[in-house]
């Protein structure tokens, strides 16, 4: 039974219920002795959705491959990522604006630092003023 019509879904109810429950099955069926190749040309929640079936702990070897001008880039398991601590890989910087206020704000930049927009911000909707 084909779920789309073209991009469209036809059945909105799909995406909670058949969509997770096929790709389940697909994930079940794979083999912990074969690497494959994922190629994600699918809706961001598909795509989101097989990340989350091919959880590591299930021991498939998956490498995901991405589309660029001209070519294909195969992004797979670094042997050694395993070994790596979050905070080997990570910048981890906490920024204290006010010890008596509660609010936590978290940033994540991976592109590009938003970490001055994210204190400024921040700090207006706490109502703190912030000087550098």
């Amino acid at each position: 039974m084909n779920l789309f019509d073209e991009r469209e879904i036809r059945d909105d109810g799909s995406w909670n219920g058949t969509i997770p429950r096929r790709l389940e099955e697909f994930v079940k069926g794979l083999s912990q002795n074969v690497r494959y190749e994922l190629r994600l040309d699918a809706h961001s929640p598909l795509a989101f959705a097989a990340g989350h079936c091919l959880n590591p702990r299930r021991g498939i070897d998956v490498a995901t491959v991405q589309q660029v001008v001209g070519r294909e880039l195969v992004w797979g398991r670094a042997v050694d990522a395993l070994a790596l601590k979050p905070k080997d890989v990570w910048k981890i910087e906490e920024v204290l604006l006010d010890a008596g206020k509660i609010e936590v704000a978290l940033a994540l930049n991976v592109t590009h630092d938003a970490t001055e927009d994210v204190v400024a911000f921040a700090a207006s909707a706490c109502g703190i003023a912030v000087t550098t």
